[in-house]
């Protein structure tokens, strides 16, 4: 199976960039390279990095920094979108993931020094680099190292580090502009405007400055403007995907004779007998989003031997997400969340009571509502800042060079939602669900009306999280590439420290933290701030002719936890001429941060969930529901048997919990093993292939035990897990339906909360291979052709579980892991004409997640009448196209063509029956083009 999937990397067309060897004819200086302190004439170190230009990551026609990221082979699923990402705690941001290994262990920088981190951690455990927040046009390259560079680089450099390094000794005026959007649908706009402008040339001027200011903006759209008609095998297995909704404005009563619309309702929205209403044209799948993001640099030599040297950067934010009209009914069940002091909260719809006026039956009935009139006033609005000021001096004393700077970073997000109903608005404008209200539905909002901003304020009040993030830091290093001369040459080394203060704090509203008011919403809040600092010592030892070893420590030191040693060690050995083989040793780390550490507490819910004590039964129900729904000739009775099925699934087996999750000072440090084996293979000038073998081990994970695992063992966790006082009226009513069944019979109340601690229980070991392939032909009169091949092969991935005190599954391959990521491009470029062709291909996976999901397990697909191909998700590829031209003088021009074949994505019934609107759906972008344009004033 492994050789099949390295036999379609090598198949696959793909795009590295990275530097070739080739190009060593080209007179070169001492350059410092991402992973090593120490500066060097070569760029082949002993870890593997990767190197993207300007021009390369351009030809990818990736509009924001994230989309970059998103082509390399070895950024994964873990990463984080704003794109959908009204559901995160960091709603408004993106994340880079390298090697599945998850925000929180992927190191980002810019120009070698740390940035902000975002303003708000998604959940208590991931505090990450916005990529948003950094500047794209003032790029000079990107290097990725592949390694865990904790020796050099300190905390969360566990599975890598990706280094953005600008542009310098830049002279000139540019102005850039892009628009890109869908062909098919016409949608999907994008736009981006720069300028750039360079002063002074460092070697003559003795100084220069650079200044660059990036604007970006992205246009919203629903789920039914993307989407459209739903997929007809989906729509099978999820009746709800696409249609039109019974929750609906201005409403149904159902039952007690009167089942039907009421009065107002547009009668092409009359559907089965029931008024309908659109939610998918409500569902925000992008939201809109306007980013500013300025950078400016400069350099100034005092002497050769000295320069004063700084950079300002600052970015400005905003992201809003549609809101989608809440619906309201007994059919959607009660809803259960966990206030401030651990108690859990209840909000139960109930119907119009007797004495309602619409009401003619005698008795309570059936009311499905939806509060369509909110809808102006509801979503998310994300406003975030952030900034960074660094300046330093940096010379050269003899043989040595020496650098110093300080600097401060801030951030700030404030997260402005309206979306939930109040409790006590509820009560004040509707009516008491918890009692026999006789004026419930008849008090200040009136049903099926759009009523006053007084009343819809009360009802729907607004909330704000807040979080800021800052840290002052003072670094120095210095470094001699020949201290001594060996009997195999010379010897290198650079040492230096790193002092940092950080202060960090997150809170909600009032009306979250401490009331509890909103129905079914979460919060969280944290506060803390430490001083700590490292040493670090590098060297760069001659061992024998043609054979050098890198060897790096760094000690890290943290209020309140040991002082921790990061050591690496990487050997390079020149073979011959055309071959390096190369290996290194890293031990990383990942230091609690502040969310974990210090006083903060996540209340939330632990999604998609399935309860062993209910689900088995609760699926035999859900099947002969629907079968009874089949055989029923009238169409309210089959409607109203297939939400029971619903319902009955969706409390057992498919469910979001509500839970708490609370911070522990007595954490210790995340460490980490990094292991890399491989060769860099050059038999001909303008041909090379590296392969490297890498194997990451990380422990003392920090982390809450998996809610489903907890579930699956209940008895083992006294106290973690809530249910309720009693059977529910559905359960009891199915119950007597299928009476006579025990299979079909459920017994165990439904879960109502769980209460976790972040805790150093977890592990995580991941192994696989990086294939680089790079050839470069340059027929006289025809040009140059570049073809290049970048794929990510991942052999395991595995999860400890606390439960078997061993690993659980092997996770690659299964859900949302794809095995292999190939990236292939051919380049070919002649006069003033240029053509890249890109292809992307990931391979398919399981629908099942670890050994703890029985609900996509095989014998679970089985119970689902899922087929064997429908329980797993297939591969994907697309095409990608670049056209340049630059024959106007000044004046580049490109046209981008994405998913040229206008490839969708392959289907996923997981995420079609549980949540079609999840942040993985919406990928789905067709074929795309890109029209961009810059001009050079000079």
């Amino acid at each position: 199976m492994q050789m099949k999937y390295l036999a379609l990397a090598v198949a696959a067309l793909g795009y590295t960039g990275h530097t070739h060897a080739a190009d060593t004819a080209t007179p070169i200086e001492k350059i410092e390279v991402t992973g090593s302190n120490i500066k060097r004439l070569s760029k082949e170190t002993a870890s593997p990095v990767q190197v993207m230009s300007r021009e390369d990551i351009q030809r990818t026609g990736a509009n924001t920094f994230r989309e970059f990221i998103d082509t390399l082979s070895s950024s994964s699923s873990s990463a984080l979108s704003d794109i959908g990402g009204s559901s995160s705690f960091a709603s408004g941001s993106s994340g880079a993931s390298l090697r599945n290994m998850g925000k929180a262990s992927t190191l980002v920088l810019l120009n070698s020094r740390r940035v902000s981190n975002y303003a708000l951690g998604d959940g208590a455990q991931e505090n990450f680099v916005n990529l948003d927040a950094l500047p794209t046009e003032a790029i000079e390259r990107v290097e990725i190292l592949k390694d865990g560079a904790s020796a050099i680089y300190g905390s969360d450099a566990v599975a890598g580090v990706i280094n953005i390094i600008t542009r310098r000794n830049y002279t000139g005026l540019k102005l850039k502009a892009s628009h890109q959007q869908s062909v098919d649908q016409g949608k999907l706009e994008q736009q981006n405007a720069s300028i750039t402008a360079g002063f002074g040339n460092a070697n003559e001027d003795r100084y220069n400055v650079l200044i660059n200011a990036d604007f970006y903006q992205r246009d919203d759209y629903t789920f039914r403007e993307l989407f459209g008609e739903s997929n007809k095998t989906a729509l099978a297995l999820n009746p709800s995907i696409g249609t039109f909704s019974t929750f609906s404005f201005p409403g149904n009563l159902v039952g007690g004779g009167q089942t039907g619309p009421l009065a107002g309702c547009d009668t092409s929205m009359v559907q089965g007998g029931l008024c309908r209403f659109d939610q998918w044209a409500r569902i925000g799948a992008v939201p809109r989003s306007k980013r500013a993001n300025f950078f400016s640099s400069g350099e100034f030599r005092f002497s050769d031997e000295l320069k004063a040297f700084g950079d300002i950067s600052y970015s400005k934010i905003q992201t809003k997400y549609k809101g989608t009209p809440p619906a309201y009914g007994a059919a959607l069940g009660t809803t259960e969340w966990a206030a401030a002091d651990g108690s859990i909260q209840v909000f139960t719809p109930r119907g119009l009571p007797a004495q309602h006026p619409l009401n003619k039956s005698g008795s309570e009935i059936e009311f499905r509502y939806r509060f369509a009139d909110a809808e102006p006033l509801l979503g998310t609005k994300v406003d975030s800042d952030q900034y960074r000021f660094m300046g330093g001096l940096k010379g050269i004393a003899g043989n040595w060079d020496w650098e110093t700077a300080a600097g401060y970073t801030f951030a700030k997000t404030v997260m402005t939602q309206r979306s939930q109903y109040s409790r006590k608005g509820f009560k004040e404008v509707i009516g008491d669900y918890d009692m026999d209200d006789p004026l419930f539905f008849n008090k200040a909002y009136k049903i099926g009306q759009q009523n006053s901003r007084e009343v819809l304020n009360t009802l729907f009040p607004q909330y704000v999280t807040q979080g800021e993030t800052s840290q002052s830091f003072i670094d120095g290093k210095f470094s001699n590439s020949a201290l001594a001369e060996l009997p195999a040459g010379p010897l290198g080394i650079a040492a230096g420290f790193d002092l940092r203060r950080e202060d960090y704090e997150s809170k909600d509203s009032d009306i979250l933290a401490k009331e509890a008011d909103l129905v079914g919403r979460g919060s969280s809040a944290a506060q803390g701030s430490r001083t700590y600092g490292a040493a670090f010592v590098e060297l760069n030892v001659p061992v024998v002719d043609k054979l050098e070893a890198q060897l790096a420590a760094r000690v890290d030191k943290f209020e309140n936890f040991d002082a921790h040693v990061s050591p690496k060690l990487g050997l390079r050995f020149q073979a011959s001429p055309s071959l390096i083989l190369r290996g290194t040793f890293a031990g990383g780390f990942r230091a609690p941060n502040l969310l974990e550490s210090s006083d903060s507490e996540l209340r939330a819910f632990a999604p998609d969930l399935s309860d062993p004590q209910r689900c088995d039964a609760a699926t035999r129900v859900y099947n002969s529901l629907n079968a009874d729904a089949d055989a029923s000739t009238n169409p309210t009775e089959a409607a109203l048997l297939r939400a029971k099925a619903e319902s009955v699934y969706g409390d057992s087996c498919s469910f979001s919990l509500a839970s708490r999750t609370k911070s522990n000072k007595n954490l210790k440090p995340e460490t980490s093993d990094s292991k890399t084996l491989g060769f860099v293979f050059e038999p001909a000038k303008g041909f090379s292939v590296s392969v490297d073998y890498w194997h990451i081990a990380r422990k003392n994970e920090i982390n809450s035990r998996s809610a489903q695992e907890v579930l699956n063992n209940e008895s083992n966790f006294p106290g973690q897990v809530t249910r309720s006082a009693a059977l529910s009226a559905l359960d009891i009513e199915m119950n007597q339906r299928y009476a006579g069944r025990a299979d079909h019979q459920i017994t165990a109340n439904k879960l109502t909360g769980i209460t976790r601690v972040y805790e150093n229980i977890s592990k995580t070991k991941t192994s696989g291979y990086d294939i680089d392939l790079q050839t470069s032909f340059r027929p006289t009169g025809l040009g140059k052709l570049d073809v290049d091949l970048s794929a990510t092969y991942t052999k395991d991935l595995y999860s400890w579980s606390d439960e078997l005190k061993a690993y659980g599954d092997n996770l690659a391959g299964r859900y949302r892991y794809s095995r292999l990521k190939s990236i292939l491009s051919a380049d070919w470029s002649y006069g003033v004409y240029s053509v890249g062709v890109r292809t992307n291909f990931a391979s398919g996976y399981a629908l099942q997640e670890d050994y703890t999901d029985t609900t996509y397990s095989p014998a679970g697909c089985a119970r689902l009448r899922y087929t064997e191909a429908q329980c797993r998700v297939g591969s994907h590829t697309t095409v990608d196209l670049a056209l340049g031209y630059t024959g106007i003088k000044n004046l580049s021009l490109m046209l981008n063509v994405k998913n040229l074949m206008n490839r969708d994505e392959p289907l996923d019934l997981r995420q079609y029956r549980s949540d079609a609107t999840d942040t993985h759906s919406n990928a789905r972008q067709l074929r795309m083009v890109k029209v961009s344009a810059d001009y050079k004033f000079y």
